[in-house]
């Protein structure tokens, strides 16, 4: 890790560890789930304040699983509070990790601004067959997301900067990507153009479809420019615990918000109508979105039809690699990786692998740091 992103790690987590609203309902969800005895799964552990307050709350061991480097600030913070006896700690994906026992609660935080952005639901899916005992209870169970329409000129600049020349150059190839693209940020209750409507469930006491749709009509009750939809969640930690990033909320988890642009705004008066039909692939990491602007004579005005996959930007090189028919073979860094790969044998050191890929791509890595960064790297990635 390097020190900018350790920077901006550290600034992550602290972020998360000031906020008072995540705190005091993971803290009193945890308190109210986890009985004394129990085995819990903090997935994404980072600092381990979760696993802490699932020690606090009486588990017996805690597995706090996270693959960055932040981990060793959860080591040292369970070990200054004298807690290291009762997590376990393991680096690496929560979706290729292994576990001596299953477990009975399983907590995350990894949600989105329209909630299950993060893993979330990936994390939960993978640990529901895996990790967890029949009947195990999560943190959260249960997540509703929300759609408002939304008047935000501010939000939908990031679409429209790329209409007009820049340094006298034509760069409006780039929109239709912005267009398409689900984007994060800050918006108040003033921003919305109507109603908000509880667009979608995901119940995290069983395992999720790969794709869920969803359908919903939204209700403009003030005249505006709608440049888009507005989309949150509110989750379910517990029985009594909450935590939402509305921004109709009092009280709200210091979390961006979602925001879905349509591919030109569109004038609405009171009385008119926005239907929405969205298709969410939580593990595929993708969203679609289908919009119609329906006037209040029952008319259909503007139609849409949207998906994050537009707004993947893939270079023609790239494209014709992954054309059915190309037959591909390993370039020189490809062929440096199975090198290393194939040394991972349990018996060869790190040292052995590097100086054996020095000694082969001499060409490639001119500096034993180059070596070192790239052997480094593939064995973070592949290896146990």
């Amino acid at each position: 890790m390097g020190f900018l992103e350790t920077c901006q790690t550290l600034d992550e987590h602290k972020d998360y560890l000031s906020d008072p609203v995540r705190l005091e309902a993971y803290g009193r969800a945890i308190a109210e789930v986890v009985k004394p005895g129990e085995v819990v799964l903090d997935l994404g552990a980072g600092t381990a304040i979760f696993a802490m307050l699932a020690c606090r709350a009486g588990a017996s061991r805690v597995y706090a699983v996270d693959d960055g480097g932040i981990i060793e600030i959860g080591r040292a913070a369970a070990a200054a509070s004298g807690l290291a006896d009762r997590i376990t700690f393991l680096c690496g994906h929560s979706t290729r990790i292994e576990l001596p026992e299953k477990c009975d609660v399983a907590i995350t935080e990894q949600m989105g601004g329209f909630g299950y952005e993060a893993g979330v639901v990936e994390f939960f899916n993978d640990a529901r067959r895996r990790l967890l005992k029949p009947g195990a209870i999560t943190i959260p169970r249960r997540i509703e997301s929300f759609l408002a329409p939304v008047e935000h000129p501010e939000a939908y600049e990031l679409v429209e900067f790329w209409e007009q020349p820049r340094a006298g150059f034509d760069f409006s190839a780039a929109r239709p990507f912005a267009a398409n693209d689900e984007e994060f940020g800050e918006y108040e209750a003033k921003h919305l153009l109507g109603a908000a409507s509880r667009a979608v469930e995901f119940n995290l006491d069983q395992v999720c479809p790969e794709s869920i749709p969803l359908n919903t009509e939204l209700q403009i009750t003030r005249a505006g420019i709608l440049h888009g939809l507005g989309g949150w969640f509110a989750a379910e930690l517990s029985a009594t615990a909450t935590l939402t990033n509305s921004p109709l909320a009092q009280q709200c988890l210091d979390r961006a918000t979602a925001f879905f642009p349509l591919e030109r705004p569109v004038p609405v008066a009171v009385g008119d109508r926005v239907a929405v039909a969205m298709r969410l692939a939580p593990e595929a990491e993708t969203v679609d979105w289908q919009v119609r602007v329906i006037g209040a004579n029952g008319k259909l005005r503007e139609a849409f039809d949207q998906s994050s996959v537009r707004g993947e930007m893939v270079s023609r090189e790239e494209r014709a690699r992954l054309a059915p028919g190309y037959a591909p073979r390993l370039g020189r860094h490809a062929e440096a990786h199975r090198l290393v790969l194939s040394l991972c044998d349990g018996v060869a050191t790190v040292e052995q692998i590097e100086r054996a890929v020095a000694q082969k791509y001499p060409e490639i890595f001119p500096s034993p740091l180059a070596v070192r960064r790239f052997v480094a790297d593939t064995l973070r990635e592949y290896t146990e």
